[in-house]
């Protein structure tokens, strides 16, 4: 059986459930949310709002969970262990594992207040750390996994408006920084190349589809980036994962929005998987 997910496992009612979890965490935070980045499945729906969706675009199916990427500059004791005691005095933990055992670098919502929410915790490699750490620890229930590429989101980001209900029900608004195009292409490829899941090239190709200016802004802006060692082998992992229509990149794509290749979604399968061949392959002819 093929459990990898696709579009049907994603309703607005769960992706509603994780912006007011994300709302809250804002609230709960407060100005240490400066250093906090969103970056993940929920950036397409951010960066490509109702408001500024092509016509004929579709709207996307948004994520059933968060991931918060952490500056550098909270390695400092002050940074780390007020962001955990906040959250842990808003009722957020680490999730548990089998046998009493926690996952440091994922926690939960509160299962008080209803369905649970959980929230991965990301971190740019700092320069002493060794190139195969996975996992900066950082307090007994809190950590935050190694993600190459993430340091360059501080070169690529924009604050947008989220506002509606908490958790809680209260009604709040504010302002928080967002993953942007360029960077969350870095980080997309990289996820593509690491593990197997079709959500990840599916949002790579409807950000270079949808987001405002396309293909040649978003080359335009990860061309400056290629100074940095982590985009440059972002860029060959691209190459490597749509090569042809029937690369890893194009097919899980495909996967995503229409399930196993079969009689009945072939036609639509193999045009969605050249779309995605031929949005990624222009956006690398633009880097050149």
């Amino acid at each position: 059986m093929d459990e990898r997910k696709t579009v049907l496992d994603y309703s607005p009612e769960t992706y509603a459930r994780v912006c007011q979890a994300l709302l809250h965490v804002a609230t709960v935070l407060g100005d240490w949310m400066e250093q906090v980045t969103l970056i993940g499945g929920i950036v397409p729906s951010l960066l490509v709002p109702l408001s500024a969706l092509p016509e004929g675009a579709d709207l996307h199916p948004g994520t059933a969970d968060l991931d918060l990427g952490l500056e550098l500059s909270v390695l400092t004791e002050e940074g780390y262990a007020t962001i955990s005691e906040l959250l842990r005095q808003a009722g957020y933990r680490a999730m548990e594992k089998e046998e009493d055992r926690i996952r440091r670098q994922t926690w939960r919502t509160d299962p008080a207040l209803g369905a649970i929410v959980t929230i991965d915790f990301l971190i740019a490699r700092s320069p002493e750390q060794p190139p195969k750490t996975r996992i900066q620890n950082l307090e007994p229930d809190f950590a935050a996994l190694i993600a190459d590429g993430l340091q360059l989101v501080a070169r690529d980001r924009r604050k947008i408006p989220i506002s509606g209900l908490t958790i809680r029900g209260e009604r709040a608004e504010r302002f928080i920084w967002v993953c942007g195009p360029a960077s969350f292409v870095v980080l997309k490829a990289r996820a593509i190349h690491l593990r197997e899941k079709p959500k990840d090239a599916f949002d790579l190709h409807y950000i270079l589809m949808n987001v405002e200016g396309g293909v040649d802004k978003v080359a335009g802006s990860l061309r400056q980036m290629l100074d940095d060692k982590d985009a440059v082998e972002a860029i060959e992992f691209l190459r490597q994962a749509y090569l042809t229509i029937d690369s890893i990149g194009p097919s899980r794509t495909a996967f995503f929005l229409h399930g196993a290749r079969s009689a009945d979604t072939q036609e639509d399968y193999d045009d969605l998987a050249a779309s995605a061949h031929a949005y990624v392959n222009r956006m690398l002819a633009a880097l050149k």
